[in-house]
């Protein structure tokens, strides 16, 4: 019985069918240095059966390689798509129900603060926003998106990433900081983000001003059904330097009775006014000097503020 031929390593049928190619083409009958398995005829027998296997295990080699790349590339899209959210911008249309809501808050406590989003877009699209009228000093607007506008601008936030940012972004170095939020309430999806301070969150950035920035057409004036007056009760303060209130004059006619001033600023409780009274009280204080309506008293000075919701006292 003849034995089985031994395999050689593929490095060495490599180098092997080099030197019989080269011998080849070069005329030689023989090839020094390669031994075949079979004397006279058989040599080049022996000598073309190790170049074809050669050639086969190379094309072997070289389809596992192409075909474990293809598999590589089709893993490495997966795990791509993966963290792609797909996010379904149905929503609620109930009046109600607020779908984009953005605030800015936070910081120090002023009696003047007022919590009222600057932004809210609800499921009829109805919305409310802050329009500055001066410096640090503006009103609440009403206006309506039709569908195909509320559509756009979901899409619009969708496409700058938001829905995969985290859910907060703080900075542990600052204390009392002022902090910038926007709220996505979807039929499938919630979605908060909190950008504290001075955080750099392009894709947050980006999406809080085209909200604040998108063309909402023709508003009016909101009127709440109620609005709230914060009273801070200070230690008299020269008249020189504020602008006191003309205890005959009409605003001051608006105002509840000092007593209940006071009652308020003891018990740190707002005083609730109907929203016509509160708008005229609000533009007028936009329209001074200083924050707030002050009422001269004997032993002290009181300070009123006008706010939509109030954040340094609570709610009657």
């Amino acid at each position: 019985m003849r034995p089985l031929p031994l395999r050689l390593p593929f490095w060495k049928e490599v180098e092997q069918s080099l030197a019989f190619e080269h011998h080849r083409r070069q005329g030689h009958r023989q090839e020094p240095g390669i031994r075949s398995r079979a004397n006279g005829s058989g040599e080049r027998m022996a000598m073309e059966d190790i170049g074809k296997r050669v050639v086969r295990n190379r094309m072997f080699y070289i389809a596992s390689i192409f075909t474990l790349s293809l598999m590589l590339a089709a893993s490495a899209a997966f795990v791509g798509g993966c963290d792609e959210k797909e996010v379904s911008l149905q929503y609620d249309p109930q009046p109600g129900l607020a779908i984009v809501t953005v605030e800015n808050d936070g910081g120090l406590p002023f009696p003047g603060d007022d919590l009222l989003p600057v932004f809210q877009l609800f499921g009829d699209g109805r919305f409310i926003k802050y329009q500055e009228q001066s410096s640090n000093r503006g009103i609440f607007v009403l206006g309506k998106l039709d569908e195909a506008a509320i559509a756009d601008l979901l899409q619009k936030i969708a496409d700058t990433g938001f829905f995969d940012l985290k859910d907060e972004y703080v900075d542990p170095d600052v204390y009392d900081a002022t902090y910038r939020r926007i709220a996505v309430g979807l039929a499938e999806t919630e979605k908060k983000v909190t950008v504290w301070m001075f955080n750099d969150v392009p894709e947050f950035d980006t999406a809080y001003g085209l909200i604040l920035d998108y063309p909402t057409g023709e508003v009016s004036e909101y009127v709440p059904d109620k609005g709230y007056l914060v009273v801070v009760s200070y230690p008299n303060l020269g008249n020189e330097a504020y602008d006191f209130l003309d205890p005959n004059g009409d605003i001051y006619k608006l105002l509840p009775d000092t007593e209940t001033l006071k009652r308020a600023t003891a018990d740190h409780v707002a005083v609730a006014v109907d929203g016509a009274t509160f708008m005229q009280l609000k533009k007028y204080d936009n329209e001074q000097k200083s924050r707030g309506l002050y009422i001269s008293q004997p032993d002290s000075t009181l300070v009123v503020y006008p706010v939509y919701e109030p954040r340094t006292a609570d709610k009657p």
